[in-house]
């Protein structure tokens, strides 16, 4: 992950940390670089293939419904997907919790890993059979607000003095466990651990 040692708050420009790794024609700056705009056509989707990711996707629709899928690489194609009707605000309420399971066999994300943003055509299995309009093209997405926190790479990223490192960051605090539990009763409505299949190929599955 790239590190910005800019203040939250203070305005930071997509160049300063961040680059376009496909389909540069679909691509804008925007004041300044402070925000950029993508486009998704029928030309511009691309697959990365097997690596660590740790996805948070909000699924388009037409109607008033905000879904968020959230999905967990680990030196694979992924395949654990969580989706949740979305409410506003979360801030500071946990949505998604995933343990290191690899002790029995589990895959875990262990690489180093980027921020990356994209607009992509899920119409194969993310928009329950409705197919993607391409006469409405392009489609367009805004990301602005480029401050990150995060290891740099090539540096040791397992000190204590890191936030992240912390005891405190093993696990939920009992207040957060509370509002946890209550997003899956209450929001969630597909986990992958719920299928046979992926209870089957995921052994984390059987934890929970």
């Amino acid at each position: 992950m790239i590190m910005s040692y800019r203040v939250v708050g203070e305005e930071l420009t997509f160049d300063e940390n961040y680059f376009v790794t496909y389909s540069q024609d679909h691509f804008v700056r925007l004041r300044g670089g402070s925000e950029v705009q993508l486009s998704l056509d029928q030309a511009s989707d691309n697959d990365s293939g097997a690596h660590d990711e740790l996805d948070f996707e909000f699924l388009g629709t037409e109607g008033p419904e905000h879904i968020l899928q959230t999905n967990i690489f680990a030196n694979d194609t992924g395949g654990r997907e969580q989706r949740l009707r979305l409410w506003f605000f979360v801030d500071e309420i946990p949505i998604r919790v995933f343990k290191n399971h690899t002790s029995i066999g589990g895959r875990y994300p262990s690489q180093a890993m980027v921020v990356m943003g994209s607009i992509w055509n899920g119409e194969a299995w993310a928009s329950g059979g409705k197919k993607v309009d391409w006469s409405q093209a392009p489609f367009q997405a805004n990301y602005k607000g480029f401050v990150i926190l995060g290891c740099p790479f090539g540096n040791r990223c397992d000190s204590e003095a890191l936030e992240w490192n912390s005891g405190r960051q093993w696990q939920l605090n009992p207040r957060q466990q509370e509002l946890y539990e209550d997003v899956k009763r209450t929001y969630v409505y597909y986990d992958y651990c719920s299928n046979p299949t992926g209870r089957e190929l995921y052994k984390e599955c059987q934890f929970e």
